[in-house]
């Protein structure tokens, strides 16, 4: 019986404690945009109709803060030309953990709580160039911190409040 429990001791403790000391970099190509005026951005956080700029638009941008763990690095929030959004996070570096994802979060997240969020999917990797699609009717004014948070243990890594240009 001892020789189960320290058996899945073991193994709990590496899946849980690997991740923390093994980075995983992610190198994708991302998309950027030229900047766009502050008047040209509407509420939902992207521009439609005619006066529209061709191409990628950026319409949001901020640089990772360190909260329980290190960050650094930029949050970008690009509008494709199609009206698709994607953020980015490029030169990121965070330290790894078990059960990361990328939130896009409505409260200040200095308390440790992220209050209503959107979730852009799991973390691809605790260093380098990656990008998440944004789904479609998300309020950048209302979600306006990209934060890294730990699902397992409901720790905010790090944040990147959102500034529009």
């Amino acid at each position: 019986m001892a020789g189960g429990f320290l058996a899945m001791l073991v193994l709990v403790g590496v899946l849980i404690g690997l991740p923390t000391v093994v980075d995983k970099t992610v190198d994708e190509p991302v998309v950027t945009g030229a900047p766009t005026e502050p008047a040209s951005v509407s509420d939902g956080g992207s521009k439609r109709g005619a006066d529209k700029p061709p191409g990628n638009v950026e319409l949001a941008r901020g640089a990772f803060k360190p909260l329980a763990h290190p960050g650094s690095g930029e949050a970008t929030v690009v509008e494709l030309a199609s009206g698709d959004r994607r953020l980015t996070l490029t030169d990121f570096e965070t330290d790894n953990g078990p059960d990361l994802f990328v939130y896009l979060a409505s409260d200040d997240v200095t308390t440790g709580e992220v209050g209503e969020f959107e979730n852009p999917g799991r973390l691809k990797g605790n260093r380098g160039n990656q990008e998440y699609r944004i789904s479609e009717g998300v309020d950048l004014k209302r979600y306006s911190t990209v934060v890294v948070w730990c699902r397992a243990f409901s720790v905010t890594f790090t944040k990147a409040p959102l500034e529009r240009p």
